[in-house]
């Protein structure tokens, strides 16, 4: 697993920020930013691309889609987690139906991804070897 203390070097200075205009921590919904970064990065081993969905995803649930959930954040093992944690932790679950996420999330809303491993941190799905 990767420590923070082994990504540092690699740390990039962001230069500007945009927030999504409807982003929302109560409702928990559009939790998404698009950071440009002060200079430009090597890709390599440990940093890549992470490709968006396209317009025409829209009507997908993804409903029974792997995923990889990744963070440095409470894994909920433990009270009074330190955080961030020292290793990036990793899970994988499938994509559950909005409805059966609703019955453990209150603010479900058609364009939320819900996974049965995941709280609100990045989900990663793969397809034919991208992510």
């Amino acid at each position: 697993m990767t420590r923070i203390v082994e990504i540092i070097p690699v740390l990039n200075i962001p230069s500007h920020i945009i927030i999504h205009p409807n982003y929302s921590s109560f409702f928990n919904r559009d939790d998404l930013a698009i950071v440009q970064l002060s200079r430009p990065v090597a890709l390599g081993d440990y940093i890549g691309v992470a490709r968006l969905p396209r317009r025409y995803h829209v009507p997908f649930t993804f409903t029974g889609w792997n995923t990889t959930i990744v963070g440095w954040g409470n894994t909920g093992n433990r009270d009074n987690e330190p955080l961030p944690l020292q290793h990036l932790q990793y899970a994988h679950g499938d994509v559950i139906t909005n409805f059966s996420c609703g019955l453990s999330h209150s603010f479900v809303r058609d364009g939320h991804i819900c996974t049965s491993t995941d709280n609100g941190g990045p989900c990663d799905m793969s397809t034919e070897k991208n992510w």
